[in-house]
Parts: C-alpha cells; sequence; structure tokens
C-alpha cells in the first residue's frame, strides 16, 4: 500500500491567549473573533486595573518605607547622643585614661664621641691635657 502526501493527518498551529489563557486556531478570524469577543475585553480589564493598582500600591510602599527609615535613623541618632552624653557625664572614659600610667620620657642618649667612621670603629674625642708644650 501506497500513501500519499494527501492522506497524512496534518495538525493545524494553534494560537495561545497569554491573557485568557486558551489556545483557538491560528488564523486571522479566530484571533479577531476572540479578541472582540466579551471574555477577553474584561479580561484584559482587570489586568490594566490589577497593573495600576500594584504601582500605586508600590509607590506607596516605598513612600512608607522612607517614612520608616527616616523615623529609625532619628531614633539611632538620638540613642547614640544620649550614650556619647551619659559617657561624658559618668567620667567612665576620663577615668579608664587617669587610670593608665603616664608613658616614660624619652631615652637621650650622650655620648663622648666627636666622629663615627664607616667601619664602625668609635674615636673618643682627644682631651686637651694631652696637648704638649
Amino acid at each position: 500500500i501506497t500513501l500519499k502526501m494527501t492522506e497524512y493527518w496534518i495538525s493545524k498551529t494553534k494560537y495561545y491567549c497569554k491573557i485568557c489563557q486558551c489556545y483557538m486556531s491560528d488564523n486571522k478570524l479566530s484571533r479577531q473573533l476572540h479578541e472582540n469577543g466579551v471574555q477577553h475585553k474584561q479580561k484584559v480589564e482587570q489586568l490594566s486595573r490589577k497593573k495600576r493598582e500594584e504601582k500605586l500600591h508600590g509607590a506607596r510602599s516605598e513612600i512608607d518605607l522612607k517614612r520608616q527609615l527616616a523615623e529609625i535613623e532619628k531614633a539611632a541618632g538620638e540613642a547614640i547622643a544620649a550614650d556619647r552624653l551619659g559617657a561624658l557625664q559618668s567620667n567612665s572614659l576620663g577615668q579608664f585614661f587617669k587610670s593608665q600610667p603616664a608613658p616614660p620620657p624619652p631615652l637621650t642618649v650622650r655620648t663622648n664621641t666627636s666622629y663615627i667612621p664607616r667601619d664602625g670603629a668609635f674615636k673618643p674625642r682627644e682631651e686637651e691635657s694631652s696637648s704638649s708644650y
């Protein structure tokens, strides 16, 4: 038995409407009938209304978030100022620094040398008493 090309069943492509989430024949008449239908128009209006409300709600929540952050920062600033004031009044830092011993004075080294050659040998100063008359 030989089959001809016309005897094979060929599926026609389907169009998927993302708004209504349904399939229909992919031809101009079917699409036009669907897009002019009451159900499709209602879903388009519902979707656009939902997007508007989300955008408005997002703007409101952003404003609320900024206001809350400003309140938190203000409270944190007041708490820091109160902590600093309390530390100064209790003199806890002043007492800490007073309890530390004073650092030793810097060391001064005095030598009796006038010249240090590169080889590292020290030559003491010649005393005036060694002059001969």
